[in-house]
């Protein structure tokens, strides 16, 4: 009688166990976890993150907001199960990576800039009238992609600032502090709106 009432107890577990293993081998159920960089993770993957959502309701998805380096450790340390970053990363082989979306860097500047009614800037000007730019902290994507420009140009980054979110950086350019690049993904409200513009 008592191994009666045990077997009863471990087949209703025994259907439980099957039920659960079926969510998770039909994707229906488990935990993901992702990393991205500020501007991807705030202004791009939440929509596509509703989406998968709606698709697996039952799916946990956990999002790490880090610098782009700091995703990458963290993806190598296998903290991250997938990790959304400007660039293919350089130098790991031991990490696959595929295109996601392509994305649009625009530089920006206050309505308030000398700059701003203009139809286009050459490179020769900014490079002689040496503005002021606000810049990304060390080990974010969207500099190393602006560093690698301007050094290409053969120009000297004049920073007025360094700051690690692109709300700030959109703030300070609002407050005609210099010059940014910038994602078009972050800035499209600003630009609608004409509290910001996007230079040529």
């Amino acid at each position: 009688k008592v191994f009666y009432d045990y077997s009863g107890k471990l087949l209703g577990l025994i259907d439980e166990i099957n039920g659960v293993m079926s969510e998770f081998s039909g994707g229906d159920a488990g935990k993901i976890m992702i990393g991205a960089p500020n501007t991807i993770g705030n202004y791009v993957l939440p929509h596509y993150l509703g989406e998968f959502k709606d698709l697996y309701p039952k799916a946990e998805l956990s999002l790490a907001i880090r610098n782009r380096q700091e995703t990458i450790e963290q993806c190598l340390a296998g903290e991250l199960d997938f990790a959304f970053i400007q660039e293919f990363p350089q130098g790991h082989s031991d990490l696959e990576s595929l295109l996601f979306m392509r994305d649009e860097l625009v530089c920006i500047c206050s309505p308030k800039h000398r700059w701003a009614k203009r139809q286009e800037i050459s490179i020769d000007e900014v490079k002689s009238e040496n503005e002021p730019v606000i810049l990304r902290e060390e080990g974010s994507g969207t500099r190393d992609i602006f560093e690698g420009w301007a050094a290409k140009c053969g120009f000297d980054i004049n920073v007025a600032m360094e700051l690690n979110n692109p709300e700030g950086i959109k703030h300070a350019v609002m407050a005609n502090l210099g010059l940014a690049l910038v994602s078009k993904n972050v800035i499209k409200t600003e630009l609608e709106d004409k509290r910001l513009v996007a230079l040529t």
